[in-house]
């Protein structure tokens, strides 16, 4: 997976006890095939490193399938009502085409400006 020193989920990351949501496609033949995945993740953010909890989250968008599992897009949920919706908008629109070893992590974050690029600045 392609990404830029710092951009990294601190040591104390962890998922979140809850649900994974799988995204799926209808295949030609009828079958229905996961091509992705959104969990959420417990973050340390920047400034937080002297603390045992974790005060961030975070929607990770995974790929799945041929041509490689590796995240797509880091959704910030932290304080971002519409994090789900993001994030669902980026794996159906970004995962099945996404490039493990070329592409870059989308990162969407309004707060979170020492984390977080633009969305749709892929360098």
């Amino acid at each position: 997976m392609s990404r830029r020193p710092g951009r990294r989920f601190r040591p104390s990351t962890t998922p979140n006890k809850g649900t994974i949501e799988w995204r799926v496609e209808k295949r030609p033949n009828g079958e229905m095939r996961p091509f992705a995945t959104i969990l959420r993740w417990n973050v340390k953010i920047a400034g937080d490193e002297d603390t045992t909890r974790a005060s961030g989250h975070f929607l990770v968008v995974t790929r799945l399938g041929p041509g490689g599992v590796c995240h797509v897009a880091h959704v910030d949920a932290t304080d971002d009502p519409k994090a789900n919706e993001i994030a669902r908008e980026l794996a159906d629109k970004h995962a099945r085409t996404f490039q493990c070893e070329k592409d870059k992590v989308i990162v969407v974050s309004e707060k979170r400006k020492d984390y977080a690029r633009p969305y749709g600045e892929r360098d």
